[in-house]
């Protein structure tokens, strides 16, 4: 609830609200294939 508070009260556009969700959605998917890297390093290590 607090951080929705804050993540409005800082958007006064919706331009900005759609930067905000694209960084937060670029950031999901950068962990994403950092995850998916490391596994398949593991799996050829362990091949």
């Amino acid at each position: 609830m607090g951080m929705r508070f804050a993540i409005e009260r800082q958007c006064s556009s919706p331009l900005q609200l759609f930067f905000l969700l694209l960084a937060i959605r670029n950031d999901i998917y950068t962990t994403l294939d950092e995850k998916v890297y490391h596994v398949q390093e593991t799996l050829v290590g362990l091949a």
